[in-house]
């Protein structure tokens, strides 16, 4: 097939009941049936058709991916690349970051469960993370 849609041609074009979820990898198309709850496969020039698995529950889309060796470094893949919760590996170099409802401290390295805006260290209580409102007098 042409980059513009050209040379088109059908490699199955029976017994496919309900397709669902279909991906490219190398020189085969695999795609997920829901009636049949299989994936498949087809060679795009030998049309060698061939069931992979059949019968799985559930079934939905499907991703073909190279499986290989990784080559180069990511700093996140040791310790964390310094991080205490989230290393995000950008151009510029790691960035941490904290999930949702924890705060990055000023060392920019490290998660905490943010205090309240109503109260200071002097009026904390015993324990880590109990805090009480300020007052007034």
């Amino acid at each position: 097939m042409e980059m513009d849609g050209s040379g088109r041609r059908v490699l199955v074009d029976d017994n496919l009941p309900h397709i669902f979820g279909f991906t490219l990898l190398g020189d085969y198309i695999y795609w997920t049936d829901w009636q049949r709850r299989s994936i498949e496969r087809v060679h795009k020039l030998s049309l060698e058709r061939e069931v992979i698995v059949d019968q799985l529950p559930d079934l939905m889309g499907i991703k073909a991916t190279h499986v290989h060796q990784t080559f180069g470094v990511n700093p996140c893949a040791h310790a964390n690349g310094g991080c205490s919760h989230l290393c995000l590996y950008k151009p510029q170099g790691v960035s941490c970051a904290c999930p949702i409802g924890l705060e990055l401290m000023a060392d920019l390295s490290t998660c905490i469960i943010p205090r309240p805006s109503c109260c200071s260290p002097a009026t904390r209580t015993s324990g880590a993370s109990r805090w009480r409102p300020t007052t007034t007098t």
